[in-house]
């Protein structure tokens, strides 16, 4: 935790679930003053933009940042925080510099370079992490992984009676849907009970079904709504472990790595990076190989006893890393 009395904070990142009300919340609770944007919105016209490259993409993105930085206007700020900053170029930046020049500038990176090539803004920043340790080698910024908040934390302290074996919340992409089925096949050979939740927008869907990139038979694994953070709060409570497929181009641990182990949860993961990390432990987590999965029983059977090194990847330690780092810049 850090003495944020009477400091000014201007927050640009993701509206993604809560996690940015959560980080707001907490540079409040600190005392901080916090002034928070979404570094984009989601309109018809940002979505298309997404899809349509070229000058209507750079027309729509521009557009947003110009009001963005007329919402910002002239007030001071003690620090700025960028989580991200997907659309955000170096003219915005540049511009924001020079309207704040007294203030602390902090990136901090839960995408990969390679899918978010964020390096033509890292000179306008005093200060850079991320969390994939790849792009911390590469580009030598600091690695700090993400975070998991109050929410997990209390379900390792209020543990509840199970009634899943695994489960799995997350979006459409790249080999999720293979995994899912093959983490499916194997939980139905051994009895296990498997909640599963793969979100597809209608569109993605209509799409995949034409190219035949998803069949009849796979519609059951798919939904095309997303739940809110406290459906799957409580779904988490109720299963002994939990499934992380990450992007095949990413290295750095996922939020959902990161909120399983801080609710004491067992974790299915196909990212093999994490057998690197100080708290990696096999009776914890399970390392998969996505394109030939096989499960053990034994593995969900086994008590779990809570992992006193998992505490420092709550918000408040990231929180308080994030900041305090960026102080010593």
């Amino acid at each position: 935790m850090i003495d944020l009395s009477g400091k000014k904070i201007l927050f640009i990142g993701p509206k993604y679930y809560d996690y940015h009300t959560n980080i707001v919340r907490k540079l409040e609770q600190w005392g901080g003053e916090v002034d928070y944007y979404p570094e984009m919105i989601n309109t018809f016209f940002q979505r298309a933009a997404k899809v349509i490259k070229g000058k209507f993409r750079t027309f729509v993105q521009d557009r947003y940042l110009h009001r963005l930085l007329d919402s910002i206007g002239t007030r001071y700020y003690d620090h700025v925080l960028l989580i991200r900053g997907e659309i955000i170029t170096p003219p915005f930046m540049e511009e924001l510099r020079r309207r704040l020049p007294q203030a602390n500038f902090t990136l901090y990176q839960w995408d990969s370079q390679k899918h978010n090539d964020y390096l033509p803004i890292l000179p306008y920043f005093d200060h850079t992490l991320t969390f994939d340790p790849i792009d911390a080698q590469s580009f030598q910024l600091d690695y700090l992984p993400l975070f998991y908040t109050d929410a997990y934390k209390q379900i390792a302290e209020s543990p509840q009676p199970k009634e899943y074996d695994i489960a799995f919340f997350g979006a459409y992409h790249s080999d999720r849907l293979a995994v899912v089925k093959q983490i499916d096949t194997e939980a139905k050979r051994y009895g296990l009970k498997f909640y599963h939740h793969i979100y597809i927008t209608k569109f993605s869907l209509f799409r995949a079904l034409l190219r035949s990139k998803i069949t009849l038979n796979d519609l059951h694994y798919l939904k095309t709504f997303t739940v809110d953070s406290s459906v799957i709060h409580d779904i988490y409570a109720k299963t002994k472990a939990v499934l992380d497929v990450e992007m095949t181009h990413q290295n750095g641990l996922t939020i959902r790595t990161l909120e399983v182990l801080g609710s004491n949860l067992k974790l299915l993961t196909t990212n093999t990076t994490i057998q690197k990390e100080p708290f990696f432990d096999p009776h914890r987590i399970a390392v998969l190989n996505r394109s030939s999965i096989e499960l053990s029983p034994d593995f969900f059977a086994a008590p779990l006893a809570q992992d006193p090194r998992l505490q420092q990847y709550h918000i408040d330690h990231w929180l308080t890393t994030l900041l305090t780092r960026a102080a010593q810049s």
